[in-house]
């Protein structure tokens, strides 16, 4: 009797363990592959030394829609130098082969003439960079 009871605890156990493995696995495997199909490229990125605004045009050219969310966009000088990071919480994704266009307001202060460094991050973490010259 005590040999059915371990062994049908025992039993119960592996399969409570190869469940949590299996959905942990498949958590994974669905994150990488999403990561890994989200792709966008900046069209173009401009950088406005009169309005302190930066314009990027967006195309998703991954096969899977990028999510709404924190869109991080790092200004930089062409040293590396982090000058400004603009977080639009108002981001609201793009579907898959969309162009959106997306006006941010810099407190940095662009100047004319200078180049920069624009970097954007999307929801998920997918990051493409461009650089601009203020005009």
């Amino acid at each position: 009797m005590m040999t059915v009871f371990a062994s049908t605890a025992a039993y119960l156990w592996m399969n409570s363990i190869q469940s949590s493995i299996q959905e942990n696995v498949q958590s994974n495997l669905q994150e990488s592959f999403t990561g890994q199909l989200t792709s966008f490229t900046l069209i173009s990125t401009i950088c406005n030394a009169t309005s302190d605004n930066i314009t990027l045009i967006m195309m998703n050219t991954g096969s899977v829609d990028i999510s709404s969310g924190d869109l991080v966009v790092s200004l930089s000088s062409t040293t590396g130098s982090t000058l400004e990071i603009i977080i639009d919480s108002g981001f609201a994704g793009i579907d898959a082969g969309d162009t959106v266009s997306l006006e941010l307001e810099s407190d940095y202060g662009i100047t004319e003439s200078s180049r920069y460094t624009v970097k954007a991050t999307v929801p998920g973490g997918t990051m493409m960079s461009d650089s601009c010259q203020g005009q």
